[in-house]
């Protein structure tokens, strides 16, 4: 009969315990930051899809890939570079006098959040410009883009 009691009480805190939202994993979950909460972090994004090509200094490789530093088409029309990151490029470019002609393949897969994200970084560390790109300047050239089609 000692063992039936023991093993209820066991039982019920249990059942207890794991029902309280108080515990580590509950809170843990319960604070799961939303969508409009999570920072995307620009470099990451370069060093993912674009370092490659463009290398971590942003200098290119000579007469194949274009470099960023000081490229004055960079600190450009932002609505350009985006189109570039959606679009990809297949027509030749001339930077600091010298031409390109490999193709760029699109992004068009990259969020809203990591174009602006990489573009503001690459507009930073790379021409010196300091004014963002922002997620709604990345919407509004996807939705002008797709209504040229």
């Amino acid at each position: 009969m000692r063992n039936l009691w023991l093993g209820l009480v066991c039982i019920i805190l249990f059942a207890c315990s794991s029902g309280n939202n108080n515990t580590p994993v509950a809170k843990s979950a319960s604070k799961k930051a939303s969508p409009k909460e999570v920072k995307v972090n620009g470099e990451m994004v370069y060093k993912k899809h674009c370092m490659e090509c463009h290398q971590e200094n942003g200098e290119g490789v000579p007469n194949i890939y274009p470099t960023l530093q000081n490229a004055e088409w960079v600190g450009a029309d932002k609505d350009h570079l985006i189109e570039i990151i959606i679009n990809g490029m297949t027509k030749e470019i001339v930077v600091n006098g010298i031409a390109y002609e490999d193709e760029m393949p699109k992004a068009d897969y990259l969020t809203n959040k990591e174009i602006s994200a990489v573009l503001t970084y690459i507009r930073k560390n790379f021409a010196k410009i300091n004014d963002p790109i922002s997620e709604v300047d990345v919407a509004r050239t996807r939705i002008r883009i797709k209504s040229k089609k």
